[in-house]
């Protein structure tokens, strides 16, 4: 068996797939412990879960703020927010991380592209085996990132209400907003925080820790998941303990399903 693994994936790169069907060997084999409330630590902000301040009459999402209870790390959602940048809320969470492990915890979650920004996590999780989860066209990612932002569904479960769901959200065509400050900002941070992330892959090779890259396009089929998990985990006899695909990998034409597909494409290629 590998080391356990830590993973480091931008959004809609399949990495949701290969984190859960990673979870047994992680927790069950390595003893790592789940976070409660959300697996996505170094998230922000909480997008489904809002409040209203009715004094600006704005709603914001809530900050995912962790706390260790119990022998746990849980994920609170607050506001007013305790931080006012993205440092800070990374260095909090990298100080619960250590005052964790200190009380002899370790913990078993997603890193999104946030963590690209928080280059202590390298140190910190070098005896893990870590996967980055990337896509070969970062256009398509980032248009991917916009519409499932748009229709609030990033993951398709393998139920019959999720897939319903999804399948009403995509029946008729969608309006993709560039403008407005926040919607910019995301856009224009999204592509140097997915090369940050991939140049991690250079300083996990300087510093000989153990690593495995899984590209979105590689994860067509069955065999194909199953000969990167056995890469993952590091057990040739791999196979899934509870069912194969835990979500649904669907072919979005996003050109028949974003009414200003070719403006939103023209916007993210002038910003390459």
């Amino acid at each position: 068996m590998n080391k356990p693994p830590f993973f480091l994936s931008p959004p809609r790169t399949r990495s949701t797939l290969l984190y859960e069907l990673a979870e047994d060997a992680a927790i069950n084999y390595h003893g790592l412990r789940p976070i409660i409330n959300h697996s996505e630590l170094f998230l922000e902000f909480n997008y489904s879960n809002k409040v209203f301040n009715y004094r600006e009459n704005v709603e914001y999402p809530t900050e995912l703020y962790p706390i260790i209870r119990d022998g746990n790390v849980h994920i609170h959602y607050i506001y007013p927010y305790v931080h006012n940048s993205l440092e800070k809320r990374n260095n909090y969470k990298v100080k619960i991380l250590k005052e964790a492990r200190d009380l002899g915890l370790e913990f078993y979650f997603k890193g999104t592209m946030q963590c690209a920004e928080c280059p202590d996590l390298v140190e910190f999780y070098k005896n893990r085996h870590w996967v980055i989860t990337k896509r070969k066209d970062i256009v398509e990612q980032i248009i991917s990132t916009l519409y499932a932002g748009t229709i609030s569904i990033f993951t398709i479960r393998q139920d019959e209400a999720n897939i319903k769901a999804y399948n009403k959200a995509t029946s008729q065509k969608v309006t993709i907003n560039l403008s407005g400050s926040s919607r910019e900002e995301y856009i224009k941070t999204f592509i140097p925080r997915v090369n940050k992330t991939h140049a991690i892959e250079r300083e996990l090779i300087l510093k000989g820790i153990d690593y495995t890259i899984a590209y979105y396009e590689d994860l067509e089929t069955e065999d194909a998941i199953v000969e990167k998990m056995i890469e993952i985990i590091g057990d040739k006899n791999w196979k899934p303990k509870h069912g194969f695909s835990p979500t649904v990998k669907r072919s979005i034409p996003y050109e028949d399903l974003i009414e200003n597909y070719s403006e939103v494409r023209n916007y993210i290629e002038g910003l390459l």
